[in-house]
């Protein structure tokens, strides 16, 4: 059993961190389609995510 850690793309055999920045950057624009915004909570939350891994 594999296990992928958050913000981790795994590709080819081999892991690849997320970047929180493009991370965020999608999650904006994913949101505003929805007729939503990315609160500051949510932010928090995926920046202690990150931290965490």
């Amino acid at each position: 059993m594999k296990i992928i850690r958050p913000f981790t793309w795994y590709v080819n055999g081999k892991h690849r961190m997320v970047l929180l920045d493009k991370f965020l950057e999608t999650g904006y624009d994913v949101k505003e389609r929805g007729g939503q915004n990315l609160t500051k909570t949510e932010i928090s939350l995926f920046k202690k995510i990150q931290k965490d891994r």
